[in-house]
């Protein structure tokens, strides 16, 4: 599973690439069909990603301490509600929990933008699709959740004692959640300077995002006081 979790994180990376390269030839080209393809590799994009997910929870649940991110935060003795803390408990999987949810999220906003959006919107996808690239781009060069070690230990070394609290299961996801989804409006917002759209047809949009981010990121942050409170 750790194989096929790499695979999928690097799969996701060339279509990242090719949603940016393709929504830049078809802006460059007026190429409506390139710049459609373009959109629906960012629609599948998620599905990768989600894969990868499943992948990493899997490897956690059925504790394959050959993975060096499973090894460093899960053990035996660890009880199987956390395993969803756990997956996201370091680096790796923060990185790739906020790639997923920033997928998701683009997906949804390419898909629902307005039609007063479409000329602006190739551009929009531009900048989603290089946030994107850099944040799987460093899982598959710098952090990948899937590195395997050179032996297997026979236990892994177990989850942080502070994190073993329930405002983890939601607050850490709402917090990446809502850091992340401020790349929504920020996309809008550049993808209409970039088109040289000088209209305000991308602000009640980048509203709507801009309220839903600050919900999310808001809500993440009184749960974080509340753990916080409680357990330190």
């Amino acid at each position: 599973m750790a194989d096929m979790g790499n695979l999928a994180i690097i799969l996701t990376l060339i279509l990242g690439i090719y949603s940016f390269s393709g929504s830049a030839m078809g802006i460059r080209g007026h190429n409506s069909a390139v710049i459609q393809s373009a959109k629906n590799a960012a629609y599948i994009i998620p599905i990768g990603l989600s894969l990868a997910t499943i992948c990493l929870v899997y490897c956690f649940v059925t504790n394959d301490f050959s993975v060096k991110y499973v090894a460093e935060h899960s053990s035996r003795a660890m009880d199987a509600q956390y395993v969803w803390v756990a997956f996201y408990a370091g680096n790796e999987g923060s990185l790739l929990f906020i790639a997923l949810a920033l997928s998701v999220l683009s997906a949804i906003a390419i898909y629902t933008s307005p039609k007063t959006m479409d000329p602006s919107l190739p551009h929009t996808n531009l900048v989603l699709m290089a946030i994107s690239i850099f944040f799987v781009g460093v899982m598959v060069l710098l952090a990948n959740p899937f590195e395997k070690l050179t032996f297997t230990p026979a236990d892994g070394q177990g989850i942080n004692p502070l994190l073993t609290h329930p405002g983890m299961f939601i607050h850490p996801p709402m917090l990446m959640t809502g850091l992340i989804s401020f790349s929504i409006p920020f996309s809008f917002a550049m993808g209409a300077l970039i088109s040289g759209k000088t209209g305000d047809e991308w602000v009640e949009v980048g509203r709507v995002w801009g309220i839903l981010g600050w919900a999310t990121l808001g809500s993440g942050l009184l749960l974080g006081a509340w753990w916080a409170y409680t357990i330190l």
